[in-house]
């Protein structure tokens, strides 16, 4: 008796081993397969990347209208092996054309999570979002003028979600303006993404995570701000002391800054008349000629030069002639 040994041709042998290997996944229940990444929103396109360079990979999106739990396929984009989808008609049946996204992958009926799309440039679904850092804190910016505070009022808000770049952003605030994070860890990154609130539930598509560094103090800073403070405390303190010196000190001031008095230790001479009476009265005897009598009667003179007060009352001698007569005069002998 002849026996035949089976023979798989190769597409066959394929087959069968990826029919067992789904087989083994789905009874293990550790099967998974990996999500898109980089979802993101363009006006009315939706694109994302492949999570595995398995060429069998299809993708489905699908879309949530505001205030509705169900999520709906978008016709266009079921079970795609594209990386991009039109959702326009989809956006065409919701509130103001605003919808939620995301993408699921499936790969021989397993499905990956689904990843939400977000929006990096903003618009009518999507708040524009940019972020300011500073030492210590950061300003998520935002715009208040935007159609649905204008048409919802305080119905409708910012939603920010904020912590630490690699963690979950579990700090969230509700807010209708920018808003300001501070106390934070200087070297370190932080991150925030934003979507609309109207009236307490998700509204389009939220902005994509964005992430800045917060910088350290620089030496510049501080010095402006160590100056800043000297400054300040010298507006606070000096000048109103010298404002009050100046309003109810001002006659101490001024009796401090007047030029000191000089006593006058010489008595005040008598007029030109009365210079005889200080001398005695001249002698008319030869002795008016002799040498010595004309040193003291120089003597004198200098004397009384010095002691006149206004030097211009006793005119200069030009000659030896003139000064000979001016004595005389003095002396009563002219």
């Amino acid at each position: 008796m002849e026996t035949r040994e089976a023979a798989f041709t190769e597409p066959e042998l394929r087959l069968w081993t990826k029919t067992v290997l789904i087989v083994f996944c789905l009874e293990a229940a550790g099967c998974v397969v990996m999500p898109p990444q980089n979802v993101s929103v363009y006006g009315s396109q939706l694109t994302w990347s492949p999570g595995s360079g398995d060429g069998e990979v299809l993708y489905t999106v699908e879309y949530q209208r505001h205030a509705s739990k169900s999520w709906q396929q978008v016709p266009a984009c079921v079970s795609t092996p594209h990386t991009s989808c039109d959702f326009s008609s989809a956006a065409a049946k919701a509130e103001h054309g605003c919808v939620a996204l995301h993408v699921r992958a499936y790969d021989h009926g397993v499905s990956s999570a689904a990843v939400p799309a977000c929006s990096s440039q903003g618009g009518r679904c999507s708040p524009e979002v940019t972020l300011t850092t500073a030492p210590g804190a950061i300003m998520v910016n935002l715009n208040k003028k935007h159609y649905l505070h204008d048409e919802y009022a305080d119905g409708a808000c910012y939603r920010i979600s904020f912590g630490k770049e690699g963690a979950q952003l579990n700090v969230t605030v509700d807010t209708l303006s920018s808003e300001t994070f501070s106390d934070l860890d200087e070297g370190r990154r932080y991150c925030a993404a934003v979507e609309f609130m109207l009236y307490g539930k998700p509204f389009g598509v939220p902005s994509c995570v964005r992430c800045e560094l917060i910088p350290a103090q620089s030496t510049a800073k501080k010095t402006v701000i160590i100056t800043s403070v000297v400054v300040g405390v010298i507006v606070l303190v000096v000048v109103p002391v010298i404002f009050y010196l100046l309003t109810f000190q001002r006659t101490k001031i001024k009796k401090l800054l007047k030029p000191y008095e000089i006593v006058n230790l010489l008595p005040d001479l008598p007029a030109r008349s009365q210079y005889r009476d200080l001398l005695p009265p001249p002698a008319r005897s030869p002795v008016m000629s002799s040498p010595a009598w004309f040193l003291q009667t120089l003597a004198r003179a200098d004397l009384l030069w010095v002691l006149t007060e206004d030097p211009e009352e006793t005119p200069p001698c030009f000659s030896e002639t003139d000064c000979f007569k001016h004595f005389m005069y003095i002396f009563g002998t002219c």
